[in-house]
């Protein structure tokens, strides 16, 4: 074996462990914080029903990631720990929430003990990407944000400060507002976005899965034990029929681009995803498939451009273009050239375009 071909093997060897880990499904008994806020009913009922049916996850990069942002969580939890002004207690404090049929683990109570000794945070840890980091402030951001997990995480940190209040020996012990903190997986940054309680939040919580627990029951005392009896990994087909008459139905048609291509559901509900047409033709066409197998493969990165691209511009917009005598403004941003013109289109408000361009890199001597 060369020392290139030890270099690769050392890297796939790596990376299968990761995935490994990451794709094996595990029986859920139980509502977990972290996906409480999930915005599928279906997900959350097949969750514990019908685990087995997720589809294993098989891209490596992504499971890799995944491991990474645990890892990153757990050195800012170390971080805090060194620092004298403030306390990190209980960490993986285990909390239960009975009427829910819920469970989870808070990652630490955070508190500064020299000014209010008694008091602390319930704190959760999230790792994110620059752009990501950049975009939550408050809140409210995380509501309005594009990606549904985290809009999840508002969810999961007051179910926990719920579960805090509940211990009797914490009740006194914590603020009445939770605590995110966000670290920046590339520069090491952190921000801390409390959360303030919210009653009606609460209430809708409570009805959401007491309906949904009842789904559950239901789901389970009609499907049992019934498996195919060739490798007991997956539901009879009589199973899954009384399954599917018993769950939820399909996200709302406004969350299907964000929440079912990523979900380890969708091979089971994409038969429901229907389109708003009589019927569909069938293609046979090699090219056509493998462009779009390209396109599939490229998706996360046109995702991180699209988050690149939209934060650049943001802070563009701050600086007031100067037009000179050919219509254009320009900024010279390191190597980076941006053009910025104004278009006054007919019957419609003037607006700016940019465009952004790389200098070359200078030619090598020799």
């Amino acid at each position: 074996m060369t020392h290139d071909e030890f270099a690769q093997q050392l890297r796939l060897d790596y990376l299968a462990a990761k995935l490994e880990r990451a794709r094996r499904p595990r029986p859920i008994q139980t509502n977990h914080p972290h996906s409480a806020g999930h915005p599928c009913d279906r997900y959350l009922v097949l969750l514990r029903v019908a685990w087995r049916l997720q589809t294993p996850m098989s891209d490596p990069i992504k499971a890799a990631l995944f491991e990474e942002g645990h890892h990153q969580e757990s050195a800012l939890m170390f971080d805090l720990v060194r620092l004298p002004e403030y306390s990190v207690v209980l960490q993986k404090f285990p909390i239960a929430l009975p009427d829910l049929e819920m469970v989870g683990e808070i990652d630490f109570f955070l508190g500064a003990p020299r000014e209010h000794e008694d008091l602390r945070y319930v704190t959760d840890v999230k790792s994110a990407s620059p752009g990501i980091f950049r975009a939550l402030n408050t809140w409210e951001d995380l509501l309005v944000h594009r990606r549904h997990f985290i809009r999840q995480w508002r969810d999961q940190l007051l179910l926990y400060l719920e579960g805090a209040r509940r211990d009797w020996a914490m009740r006194q012990k914590i603020y009445d507002v939770s605590l995110l903190l966000l670290k920046d997986k590339v520069t090491g940054d952190i921000k801390g976005i409390p959360i303030p309680w919210d009653e009606d939040w609460w209430y809708a919580t409570v009805n959401r899965f007491a309906r949904l627990n009842d789904i559950v029951r239901s789901a389970m005392a009609a499907v049992g034990q019934d498996v195919a009896p060739d490798d007991g990994s997956v539901f009879s087909e009589e199973a899954l029929g009384r399954l599917r008459n018993l769950i939820p139905p399909v996200v709302a048609t406004e969350h299907r681009n964000d929440v079912c291509p990523g979900c380890s559901f969708f091979a089971f509900c994409c038969s429901e995803l229907r389109l708003p047409v009589g019927h569909a033709e069938i293609l046979d066409d090699a090219d056509l498939e493998a462009w779009l197998e390209r396109r599939h493969e490229l998706r996360p990165a046109h995702e991180d451009y699209d988050e690149a691209d939209a934060e650049a511009k943001a802070i563009l917009h701050r600086y007031q273009p100067k037009l000179g005598p050919d219509g254009n403004a320009y900024f010279l941003v390191g190597a980076f050239l941006v053009t910025v013109s104004q278009v006054r289109p007919k019957a419609k408000a003037p607006y700016y375009k940019c465009e952004i361009w790389r200098r070359p890199d200078p030619p090598r001597e020799g």
